[in-house]
């Protein structure tokens, strides 16, 4: 687990202890022993979402069975749909030993061959949990449904669909299946499928064009090499066959001599495009024509820069077979990262039409019989998710319906993507558009995750943002929305996502990623919901927001803190090269209710002083048992206790007023008599932190709870310090893209984070130690602009250790509690070296700390099994690891000799995130007074304690509620002194609303009246005393016009009461 979330039990029974007196009193009580709420035993339990998809890599339709397409998912394995896309099952294709589906074709009988292993990250990110992961697979595989026409005379889909999972039969093609963890093996990645006359096709990354005749396994040389990485195959009508390959200093396309047949010898190939006075080819993607099948086209990208090269063809059944002239316009743009996604697509059976995308979708066509084809932009990135025009990025198959019965079936295209499918048709208003083809194709690909107080979850995911589950349930897969993307409602692009160079991060193809998440324990509900979440996309494009009224979708400046101005998050200065940032950005959110008393913020405590005990507005003082409303006179006590809001989203806690601060009168009560509005400043024990690393080193924000600061406003402003700097944090962008800090966690005590280093160029990993953060010579007030020396001669006084250095990269750090030992965990494969290490020592010197090596479950004898994240559970001695083939568990992570097993009930995918519930707070209710008129607050208690969540790379996310502890109780502070409601009704209409709109309110009895209007952030915008009214209906016109665009709480307070409502100003 990335500890981003510490809270001690310790400081969580100090909290509730402050609350629960010895007995009751008529102001203050607890109630509930502690509800068992533990459920019954599911193990690990998949809870989706059932909406959200992740990389689909092959798209193709049944040639036998009208309306059933399938998909091939990275991570997530074979995909069915029997309804055109409408809805989507798995099949279970490896018996659950591979889910790295990439290339799909289909035979004459009706089979379906899977082709596994996606080399396109290989080379840099196999095994690696910091970017899109080139996932090694397990052979190809041979699919079979009994008969060719099987959904023939089954009228219902769950007919059709029962019938696939009792029906289907899968084997493992022999003589396919790679050597465990040998990345150069011939069938570690296949890139491509084609079947062709009794033949399977197999395009492989490190062993040529494979043949599988139904029994033998051949190679066909392709320029005179037999291990050469073939990207793309394709059969026409004719059986003729062309491939895409990598030559080395280019990529070319070859095309078979002859047609394949059924008994003849296999066809050689021979080269027919190759750069000619052009820059070098990079990856190419190849389609015929689906009329005009003769016609072979080529989508060229550029060898150098990944972006369009050109669009070709040729006629493959001319004397000659040559590509013609450039198609394409210099200046068309499809995306900048075409070596990892590019597809192309003609559907010529009326028009001539080439259909080619990346990160967006272009149609080309002959507009004026020229050489270059006139482009038509089909979908846009930067266009709203539900507005018809978008289509993530990352586009890897478009798919058309060969024998099209309809005008719909003509009209309709499928797009293959980083974030699933997309289909073009009819959508819900019988209108044309591109909509989401996702339900059921739970194929998700999760970097991190965290859970809030009510159970609600955040994950960051591949090519999907942020994707909020608002409750998760064991029974039934949820539904997710998609938040924090360039493509909400309200978003706009800000200054913290553009490097010194100008350039806009915000669109690109990757910042559509989600790359962090965390949560606080905090979760207010009265008189407003408040529930924070801080959130994060790759280029470091971060955020905290505690929703408009549990609403994530729409972004404003009110709820939201990101852009610019006032509403501004963080400096942006802390990340000047957008490129450099680290795509999963490592984040540390730590939290405490009982902070180290040298760092506590200091906040405001005033006293009201009343003249008589009637008066409802007087501070309340406690005295052991006894609650005293604070009238002029009242000597005050050492011990005595008052409520305060800290300033962590005005979460309570109580001060103790002692003699040591205010000294003692010669009659031994305190020397301290307010008067009047008496305030002084007290320090608060609820402190929040957090850390994030960026492509310059790594920032500490030392309030990023208090929602009352933004960066921007003056002196007031949200404090961030540089706490490490990458490569001097002034380096080149090349440099600091090679060294990016990878991992990190904060100790429980909150003195030191531990971080790693990757060096990229060596291949050599720091694990750091930044110390000195909890002690009273820390000065987090400033954002450092200079060079940190990590010494206590520097102006901020942290201290940096190198505590070891690796040659394999650091994939996660978590924290024992104790703050003095650790565990890191290594990704990667290294036959050498175990993947975990216990590390003890932590508080003292470099010296003093120790490295052991703690054994992993072996792998076909080995030890080099990559872990991706580790999470010590905070309940028992139990420890859990991630790694590429799932997950494990032990009893006793302190045991001499660890035993780890592998969890039954979990899939073999990468796990990349940890996280467990580890806080434990009380439903907590108390009143709040202003002048004579009081207010019900209310924050919700911890729900699902001690809950895991662990984050796919392929299959969404899981839970496991097994081990449940139980909640604490409730606690309530004053509630029998809530007077009974003046204000009976209360609305707003029109709301929302422009110009003015009118507040309609009646009282039960007579009463003084006041109309306060708050902006989201708690700033009082307006105030109006409406002076003594009589009971009855009353109304109010409110002006709108001077008030900004946004979400406003409007206040009506009487004698007795607040009562609120919300209003919006469009």
């Amino acid at each position: 687990m990335k500890s981003r979330k510490l809270l001690l039990s310790l400081a969580v029974f100090f909290l509730v202890g402050a609350f629960v007196p010895t007995k009751a009193s008529s102001l203050m009580y607890s109630e509930g022993e502690g509800e068992d709420n533990q459920p019954e035993a599911r193990g690990w339990v998949s809870i989706g979402p059932d909406n959200v998809a992740g990389r689909v890599r092959a798209i193709m339709f049944d040639k036998y069975n009208d309306g059933v397409m399938y998909a091939a998912s990275v991570g997530g394995g074979l995909y069915v749909s029997v309804n055109n896309g409408a809805n989507w099952k798995e099949i279970d294709f490896s018996n659950g030993e591979c889910y790295a589906a990439t290339a799909l074709a289909q035979g004459d009988d009706g089979a379906i061959y899977v082709g596994t292993g996606e080399g396109y990250y290989s080379d840099m990110f196999s095994g690696q949990n910091n970017r899109k992961s080139g996932l090694p697979g397990n052979g190809v595989y041979r699919v079979s449904f009994g008969v060719q026409n099987w959904a023939a005379g089954l009228a219902s889909d769950a007919d059709k669909y029962n019938y696939i999972s009792t029906n289907s039969e899968s084997t493992l093609i022999s003589g396919t299946q790679p050597t465990k963890y040998d990345f150069t093996h011939e069938f570690c990645y296949v890139n491509d499928l084609a079947f062709v006359v009794g033949k399977l096709l197999i395009a492989t990354k490190n062993g040529g064009l494979k043949v599988w005749d139904g029994s033998n396994l051949s190679t066909i040389s392709i320029d005179g090499s037999s291990t050469v990485n073939v990207t793309d195959v394709k059969v026409n009508r004719d059986n003729k066959v062309a491939i895409a390959y990598d030559a080395g200093t280019t990529f070319k396309v070859a095309l078979s001599n002859t047609a394949f047949t059924q008994e003849g010898n296999i066809p050689a190939f021979t080269s027919i495009l190759a750069p000619q006075g052009e820059d070098a080819y990079g990856r190419i993607e190849l389609t015929f024509g689906m009329k005009n099948n003769n016609m072979l086209y080529a989508l060229v990208s550029n060898y150098m820069y990944g972006n369009l090269q050109g669009v070709y063809k040729a006629d493959v059944n001319a004397e000659s077979v040559t590509f013609g002239p450039k198609m394409t316009s210099n200046n068309l743009y499809i995306g900048s990262a075409m070596d990892e996604a590019m597809t192309i697509a003609v559907n010529d059976l009326e028009e001539e039409y080439i259909y080619i995308g990346c990160e967006n979708l272009q149609r080309l066509f002959d507009a004026n019989s020229a050489d270059v084809f006139y482009a038509e932009q089909q979908t846009y990135t930067t266009a709203g998710r539900n507005s018809g025009m978008f289509v993530a990025p990352g586009m890897h198959a478009i798919l058309f319906k060969e024998n099209p019965q309809t005008t719909e079936d003509s009209l309709a295209i499928y797009v293959a993507t980083d974030a699933g499918v997309y289909v073009f048709g009819k959508d819900a208003t019988q209108t044309y558009s591109w909509q989401a083809a996702n339900k059921g194709l739970k194929s998700s690909q999760y970097y991190n995750v965290a859970a809030a107080a009510d159970g609600s979850v955040m994950g960051a995911a591949q090519s999907n943002a942020i994707t909020y589950i608002a409750n998760p349930s064991l029974d039934t897969e949820k539904s997710a929305d998609i938040v924090w993307s360039p493509n909400s409602p309200g978003y706009t692009s800000y200054m913290a996502q553009t490097d010194r160079d100008g350039v806009d991060y915000s669109f690109t193809m990757d910042a559509q990623t989600g790359s962090n998440v965390a949560s606080s324990a905090i979760y207010r509900t009265k008189p407003n919901v408040r529930k924070p979440y801080i959130l994060m996309r790759s280029y470091n494009g971060l955020t905290r927001t505690y929703s408009d009224n549990n609403d994530y979708n729409e972004i404003n400046d009110q709820t939201w803190h990101f852009g610019n101005g006032e509403a501004m998050l963080m400096n942006p200065q802390m990340s000047t090269e957008m490129g450099a940032a680290p795509f999963v950005a490592p984040m540390v959110y730590w939290e405490s209710f009982n902070a180290p008393e040298a760092i506590r913020d200091t906040v405001s405590l005033q006293f009201v002083v009343t003249s008589n005990d009637l008066s409802i507005g007087a501070t309340r003082i406690i005295r052991g048992d006894e609650v005293i409303r604070f009238v002029a006179g009242t000597e005050l006590k050492d011990g005595d206790k008052v409520l305060v809001e800290s300033n962590s989203l005005d979460y309570p806690f109580l001060y103790t007023l002692t003699a040591e601060r205010f000294g003692t009168t010669p009659e031994g009560n305190l020397d301290f008599a307010p008067m009047g509005d008496t305030a002084i400043l007290v320090p608060s024990p609820i402190k929040s932190r957090l850390f994030v690393a960026t492509s310059n080193g790594v920032y500490a924000c030392d309030e990023i709870m208090n929602f009352t600061k933004t960066y921007y406003r003056g002196a007031t402003g949200l404090p961030w310090a540089r706490v490490f700097n990458v490569n001097g944090g002034s380096g080149s962008a090349q440099d600091l893209y090679r060294n990016p800090v990878h991992a990190m966690a904060a100790s429980a005590d909150g003195n030191s984070l531990l971080l790693s280093v990757d060096h990229l160029g060596t291949g050599e990993t720091d694990l750091l130690r930044v110390s000195g953060l909890a002690t009273d010579s820390v000065d987090l007030g400033n954002v450092a602009t200079g060079g940190f020396t990590g010494s206590f001669t520097d102006p901020n006084k942290f201290r940096l250790d190198t505590l070891a250095t690796f040659n394999r990269t650091i994939s996660s750090i978590a924290y024992e509690a104790n703050s003095d030992v650790a565990y890191i965990t290594f990704s990667g494969y290294n036959p050498s070296e175990v993947n975990a290490k216990r590390v003890s020592g932590l508080l003292g010197d470099v010296a003093s700390v120790q490295f052991e090596d703690i054994a992993l479950p072996a792998t076909d004898g080995s030890d080099v099994k990559p872990v991706h994240s580790i999470l010590l559970d905070a309940f028992s001695n139990k420890a859990y690891i991630g790694s590429d083939d799932g997950l494990y568990e032990t009893a006793n992570r302190n045991a001499a000799s660890i035993t780890w097993n592998k969890v039954s009930d979990f899939p073999s995918v990468p796990v990349y995130d940890l996280y467990q519930q580890t806080s434990n707070l009380p439903y907590f209710e108390y009143l709040s007074y202003l002048n004579n008129n009081a207010t019900e607050n209310a924050f919700e208690g911890t729900k699902y304690v001690g809950a895991i969540y662990a984050a796919t790379y392929g299959k969404g996310l899981f839970m496991y509620r097994d081990e449940l502890q139980s909640p604490m109780d409730t606690v309530s502070v004053g509630l029998a002194d809530m007077p009974a409601q003046t204000v009976a009704q209360m609305n707003l209409y029109p709301n929302p609303a422009a110009n003015n709109t009118v507040l309609n309110y009646s009282l039960a009895t007579s009463s003084k009246v006041v109309m306060n209007i708050f902006d989201m952030n708690g700033r009082l915008v307006s105030s109006l005393d409406k002076g003594m009214q009589s009971s009855g209906s009353h109304s109010q016109i409110i002006d709108l016009r001077s008030m900004e665009k946004g979400v406003y709480m409007i206040q009506v307070v009487t004698n007795g009461a607040v009562k609120t409502a919300k209003l919006i100003v469009q």
